[in-house]
């Protein structure tokens, strides 16, 4: 049984846990990759100062990013501490067959959480572990041809470090499914058989990690684990713009294209060039007039917008938390 570790790990620290503490929330931890990292690649991992502008100071972005404005917006309403140590590139499995294609694992985030933990953060009962993993594992040139083993091993990564979390005292969990990346910039960019694998490797991820999550909630009832459904809100988002328009107070109106088409190294290449011809010049990249109005920063990552939105979702969940 796939799960068979994590339940007896579960069951054997809620065997002699203490009563559960219903104080509200007062950290704020994040693991992930690209859509949650707000600087960490560009400061502390890459000397070429990936992403370069225009995204926002190295945020895969052109702006904050929904786990900076989730931590401020709830910091506002009950006082607490985040650290995020999601990094750009970051994979929720180790891949040695294609292991320069990727910075980090999810396994090293959570080293470097439980590092910095030894001296910080001793309340667990009060701290959120938010997850969002694993499309950079599927995007992969060496990612494995076989979807329900490339998939399985994505959410075996998963669960070994919500296990390791759970060893140490953690109770508090939100994860998010993935969206869709077959109606990205990215995705539409890909064959048809292309997109249709892409497409149905996401679906499997999504039903899978319902399945743990489900599992969590079954094994022990102290456990709160939130379920995030990144898939729906895009989804319906592309689908139903006029709908969130109205609801978040904003004006979606290109839910296909990017608005930045350049790549993570900006301007940088046109910067160090010598040569300034016009021709060069008109053939550079450029940011789109609205972006304020697109769904998509780029061919992968939301606008700062969209980002607002998804923060305003999380904080919309944390009454579970809290009650």
């Amino acid at each position: 049984m796939k799960y068979l570790w994590l339940i007896w790990v579960v069951l054997s620290i809620s065997v002699h846990a203490a009563p559960y503490d219903k104080r509200p929330i007062n950290k704020l931890i994040f693991f992930g990759d690209s859509l949650s990292d707000k600087g960490r690649l560009f400061k502390e991992v890459l000397d070429s100062k990936i992403p370069a502008p225009p995204y926002y100071n190295g945020r895969f972005s052109n702006g904050p990013v929904w786990s900076e404005l989730f931590a401020a917006a709830y910091d506002l309403k009950q006082s607490c501490h985040y650290r995020i140590y999601a990094i750009g590139g970051a994979t929720a499995a180790y891949h040695p067959e294609d292991v320069s294609s990727s910075p980090t694992t999810l396994s090293k985030e959570v080293d470097d959480y439980l590092f910095d933990d030894y001296y910080r953060y001793l309340d667990k009962e009060r701290t959120l572990f938010i997850f969002w993993i694993g499309g950079n594992d599927y995007l992969l040139s060496n990612a494995d041809p076989n979807m329900q083993v490339a998939v399985q091993r994505v959410i075996d990564g998963i669960m070994e470090q919500i296990g390791r979390l759970i060893a140490y005292g953690a109770q508090n969990f939100m994860i998010f499914n993935l969206p869709d990346l077959s109606v990205s910039p990215y995705g539409q960019s890909l064959t048809p058989a292309e997109q249709l694998k892409l497409k149905a490797v996401i679906r499997i991820h999504n039903e899978k990690l319902a399945s743990l999550v489900t599992m969590l909630r079954n094994t022990d009832p102290d456990l709160v684990v939130d379920l995030i459904d990144a898939n729906g809100l895009f989804n319906n988002m592309i689908n139903n713009p006029a709908f969130y328009n109205q609801q978040y107070h904003i004006n979606m109106t290109n839910v296909k294209d990017a608005c930045w088409r350049g790549s993570y190294a900006g301007d940088v290449q046109s910067r160090n060039t010598s040569s300034s011809s016009a021709s060069q010049d008109a053939n550079m990249p450029m940011v789109c007039p609205n972006p304020d109005n697109y769904v998509f920063w780029d061919k992968l990552h939301p606008t700062k917008v969209m980002q607002s939105v998804l923060a305003q979702v999380a904080m919309g969940e944390m009454d579970k938390f809290n009650t």
